[in-house]
């Protein structure tokens, strides 16, 4: 099963980061739907910043959903910090927090969205192991 959730995990980034939100919510709901927490948290924190920038792409842009999404996804994804699953979880929730700066910014002044600000879900670059790493 391990083996399996790491290959579904893989297909979610690499949806993630072609921006189909949509479909990776849809990957990562799959596999955290099977879990049991707290290791569901991890997964379900991924989903939640996905579907934040999905509320994003929607015209006009729902900045307040993604914002309370993004807030819910930062506290489920907290306590996998410095990396969980080979995910540098400290940048990711450092780019979350920058982030919703640009969208409140953009909230306030009813500005459009901007996709440059979506964080990368970067690997950890250490040789270091950590919860579901190792």
């Amino acid at each position: 099963m391990e083996n399996d959730i790491t290959e579904r995990f893989a297909q979610a980034l690499d949806l993630y980061h072609s921006y189909d939100f949509y479909e990776c919510h849809e990957v990562l709901e799959d596999i955290w739907m099977e879990l049991p927490e707290p290791d569901r948290l991890f997964y379900q924190g991924i989903l939640q910043v996905a579907v934040a920038f999905l509320h994003c792409l929607k015209l006009p842009p729902n900045y307040t959903g993604a914002l309370r999404l993004l807030s819910s996804a930062r506290g489920k994804l907290l306590p996998f910090v410095p990396h969980t699953m080979g995910i540098d979880v400290t940048q990711l929730l450092d780019d979350v927090a920058r982030a919703e700066r640009y969208l409140q910014q953009w909230q306030e002044a009813g500005s459009p969205f901007d996709i440059g600000i979506v964080p990368t879900i970067s690997r950890y670059q250490s040789g270091a192991a950590s919860r579901a790493d190792g």
